[in-house]
């Protein structure tokens, strides 16, 4: 990815590639315990992950937003939390599916019940 003139598959490798590499960092840390620090410093986006409590890294105190400014900073609890948020959502909105489906389907059996009475539907 070479100058300024991003192509439309150089941006899409880059949204696609970037937060996995944030989420594999993450991974590591939690699987392995290892104190992990990743920095992405790309015109799209700006961003320094620490797998440390209160995302300390090796920089002095206030380093990395003089050297980048717009630093997008993500600790271990945040992507946490995040995962956790995400997941949360993700099981409302099976729930909500579910709740449809079945009044859908109840919906569906009333409707059989009344042309059963019936008859037939006119």
């Amino acid at each position: 990815m070479g100058g300024n003139d991003y192509t439309k598959k150089d941006r899409s490798t880059f949204r696609k590639r970037a937060p996995t590499l944030i989420k594999k960092a993450h991974e590591l840390a939690e699987q392995c315990s290892a104190h992990v620090y990743v920095l992405i410093d790309h015109p799209r986006a700006r961003v320094a992950y620490s797998s440390t409590n209160g995302g300390k890294t090796p920089f002095p105190e206030g380093a990395l937003e003089t050297m980048y400014p717009g630093l997008q900073q993500l600790t271990q609890l945040g992507m946490k939390e995040s995962h956790e948020e995400t997941h949360r959502k993700k099981v409302d909105g099976v729930s909500r599916y579910f709740e449809f489906r079945a009044q859908a389907l109840s919906k569906t059996k009333d409707e059989k019940t009344q042309i059963n009475t019936t008859g037939g539907k006119k």
